[in-house]
């Protein structure tokens, strides 16, 4: 804590650097803040992060990602809403606003993170991050929700953010599947993600849906993977149904006809214009961040089709086999270990449904046996799928 003197006349402050939440793995650690020295007694404040709250894998995961600094700046705004000094927060994290306001700027997923929790920690919000999903509108996505917003239907809206949606951010892919009159919108990570973080994405969905379609539809389900919140009531009165925790995955579930429903201000000449702005925007992504989805999707695609291979996915990315696995290594990550995290995903993804043949899910993650399945299974999740879909259910 470094070398302290005493002094009886006056007080003395040490301010002592504040760590960043991804440096720690332990379930809840305690760091100091400041150090006061008077009268020969010695007070220390501290404050407590909670680190279970993002798991030390999420920390990991998120150095890989980015976000756009259109939803930095926006968390900032809502902070100002409610009364924070957002300058101090800035300062302390080291956001740069002559970055923060180019339209374009992008950074690291993990500050968007720290910001989620710092803000928590100031106004004492347990629930901030659903808090600031409930109050998202089209800006908050820049370029892709004021597309989603001339669009004629709900369908069309979410057809360009599937496409569109590394240019919000990398943090996690969504995933549509529609089945027997249900639509399943998931959040998917390769690892359990924080809180806050779950909580504001299906939120903010759901706010932004009511927005752009003038009506208060509702889910018929909503999941999150994290433990119930205190204050959880709030979160089952802003849905309309009651939230599942401890779930399988992060999203929702709803109606297939909502789909059709119209938009509240279709236009088809902002939208062919605002198109062609996005394809240039999208163009000019990084290289690298344009890599790891469209990897990503070619391992999606042929899955199907049997186990992918190396050499299949570098032909369908136009590149060699040496160079795909460059690429791969300069992202600390190798063929096979992307392979196993896409299954492993879309594994879970499906066990949102009511019914599961396994023998299709086999199929279609391109094992060619549902026993090699099952053991992946039993792998990834310590348990068989059998159990897994059982537990999940109660």
């Amino acid at each position: 804590m470094g070398n302290t003197r005493q002094n009886n006349d006056r007080m003395l402050h040490y301010q002592l650097p504040r760590p960043h939440y991804l440096d720690y793995p332990h379930s809840a650690i305690a760091f100091w803040r400041q150090v006061r020295i008077k009268d020969n007694r010695i007070d220390i404040n501290y404050n407590l992060i909670y680190a279970k709250t993002m798991p030390s894998e999420f920390a990991t995961y998120l150095k890989k990602t980015q976000i756009s600094g259109q939803v930095i700046r926006s968390l900032l705004c809502f902070l100002t809403s409610q009364g924070i000094d957002v300058a101090s927060i800035k300062e302390t994290f080291q956001v740069e606003d002559g970055k923060l306001n180019q339209s374009d700027s992008r950074f690291n997923g993990g500050l968007y993170n720290q910001l989620l929790y710092e803000g928590a920690d100031r106004t004492g919000d347990n629930l901030l991050g659903f808090h600031f999903g409930a109050e998202a509108e089209p800006d908050r996505w820049g370029l892709l929700g004021y597309i989603m917003t001339f669009c004629s239907h709900l369908s069309e809206a979410l057809t360009w953010q599937k496409k569109y949606q590394s240019l919000v951010g990398t943090i996690g892919e969504t995933s549509i599947n529609v089945a027997d009159g249900r639509v399943t919108l998931s959040w998917m990570t390769p690892v359990k993600p924080s809180r806050h973080m779950a909580e504001e994405v299906p939120t903010g969905w759901v706010r932004f849906a009511r927005w752009i379609t003038q009506t208060n539809l509702g889910p018929l389900e909503v999941h999150f993977r994290h433990s119930k919140p205190v204050h959880a009531m709030q979160i089952d009165a802003f849905f309309g149904v009651p939230v599942t925790y401890n779930s399988n995955f992060t999203g929702l579930v709803f109606p297939s006809d909502y789909l059709n429903l119209p938009l509240k201000q279709p236009d088809e000449d902002m939208l062919s214009l605002l198109g062609v702005r996005i394809k240039q925007v999208y163009s000019n992504l990084s290289p690298e961040t344009r890599f790891l989805e469209q990897f990503n999707f070619a391992l999606i695609k042929m899955m199907p089709h049997g186990a992918p291979t190396i050499e299949n996915i570098a032909k369908e990315l136009g590149l060699g086999v040496r160079t795909l696995q460059r690429r791969l290594k300069d992202h600390d990550t190798c063929f096979s270990d992307e392979l196993d995290l896409a299954r492993k995903n879309l594994a879970l993804s499906y066990f949102d449904r009511e019914t599961i043949n396994l023998s299709e899910l086999s199929f279609q993650l391109g094992f060619s046996e549902q026993s090699s399945f099952q053991r992946a299974f039993k792998r990834w999740t310590g348990v068989t799928p059998g159990k897994f879909s059982t537990d999940s259910q109660h």
